[in-house]
């Protein structure tokens, strides 16, 4: 049995994680818009691995005898002056997502519910990644602009680690 208030949480996250998807797949459209094929790449990927979460979580939360409480998801921005902004603004996000889901790890370990921890665990590890991979870009966008050409580099970068689906079929 789950403590009320990790249910609570659990659904928070939940539909955080739907906003994240739902944004992460606006701001692919955005990139299509600009003909920025990396970067509507990466974000695609970003929105399959937060809808991926959802539902691993609802189904854990219904494994254990819970139901989800879907809200409401809120609008995210769509516009950026430019893909410095764009990873600015994802970054921030990211850290307020790893100190909510920080924050629920310890109420899982605080009300020894060692099966929810185990279970969100490893998003610790792939948090960490996507963390380390926003510094990054933003490092590079630092070192070669976001403009120009440096934004054809950048695009060209995130395009050769995330193919659009229909181009990695080809």
């Amino acid at each position: 049995m789950i403590n009320q208030n990790i249910v609570n949480l659990l659904n928070e996250k939940i539909n955080q994680e739907y906003f994240r998807s739902n944004l992460f797949l606006d701001i692919s459209g955005w990139a299509q818009d600009l003909s920025l094929k990396g970067v509507q790449g990466y974000f695609l990927a970003q929105s399959q691995k937060a809808l991926a979460n959802v539902y691993a979580e609802i189904e854990y939360l219904n494994q254990c005898g819970y139901e989800t409480t879907l809200g409401q998801i809120n609008e995210g921005i769509r516009e950026f002056d430019n893909i410095e902004d764009l990873f600015v603004y994802v970054s921030e996000m990211e850290k307020g997502y790893k100190a909510d889901l920080n924050n629920l790890l310890d109420v899982c370990l605080s009300s020894k519910d060692f099966a929810t921890y185990a279970n969100l665990e490893p998003q610790v590890s792939t948090q960490h990644a996507d963390e380390f991979f926003l510094t990054s870009m933003l490092n590079k966008i630092a070192i070669v602009g976001a403009k120009g050409q440096g934004l054809y580099l950048i695009d060209k970068e995130l395009s050769e680690k995330y193919p659009l689906p229909t181009e990695e079929a080809a």
